[in-house]
């Protein structure tokens, strides 16, 4: 009995502090648990007969599918050689960054990773075949629809602008957390340059209002 009681003493002294660590803190916990909420509602469920989670881990697959190809030498579409212009672009950011200031230095990122991005997903020539890998299921158009909502990007952008504060003066860049969301809705980050995201999409509307 005093062993038990000992333990509950313990246990609450160690809740008790982490509570007013995290009350003492200037992290936006409200903000925290929102994102992370939203982030695991957008890969749970099930979308016209899908079970989300074991799509979301096919999608995993695919991405260690893609850096095998590369490491292998292969420059097919599914490997980082074909876009070895823009990937070398986000390298050199990351090895410049000392010398550049915070907010530059993360806005220089986002737009090297938009590149790359553009190169990899619109091409013309791979685009059918990275929405066959990448973007094929209706869980993945829902998550990525989700993650893009306007509350969603709010959250966002309210726990990145807290987390900059808490290292840095400057204020924080600005459209960088849009910017970064849109890579992932294909169908408007591609525009015009392709269609077969946007026919993905209406496959699936039809599919799950059927």
């Amino acid at each position: 009995k005093q062993w038990y009681q000992r333990r509950v003493a313990i246990t609450a002294g160690v809740r008790t502090e982490f509570v007013e660590e995290v009350t003492a803190s200037k992290v936006n916990w409200n903000a925290v648990r929102s994102v992370l909420q939203g982030v695991i509602k957008s890969g749970c469920g099930e979308v016209g007969g899908s079970e989300c989670l074991v799509e979301m881990s096919e999608l995993q697959a695919s991405i260690g599918r893609v850096l095998d190809n590369t490491y292998r030498g292969e420059e097919g579409c599914l490997s980082l050689r074909r876009a070895e212009k823009e990937l070398t672009g986000v390298f050199r950011v990351l090895v410049t960054q000392e010398t550049a200031l915070p907010s530059e230095y993360v806005k220089d990122y986002i737009e090297k990773c938009v590149k790359l991005w553009d190169e990899l997903m619109c091409d013309g020539d791979c685009a059918g075949e990275m929405q066959d890998t990448f973007y094929s299921n209706c869980c993945i158009k829902r998550a990525a629809e989700f993650l893009n909502s306007k509350q969603m990007r709010k959250h966002f952008n309210k726990l990145f602008k807290n987390v900059w504060s808490l290292y840095f003066e400057e204020p924080s860049p600005k459209r960088v957390v849009d910017q970064y969301l849109s890579m992932f809705e294909p169908a408007t980050f591609c525009g015009d340059k392709t269609g077969v995201y946007k026919y993905f999409n209406k496959q699936c509307d039809q599919a799950i209002g059927a």
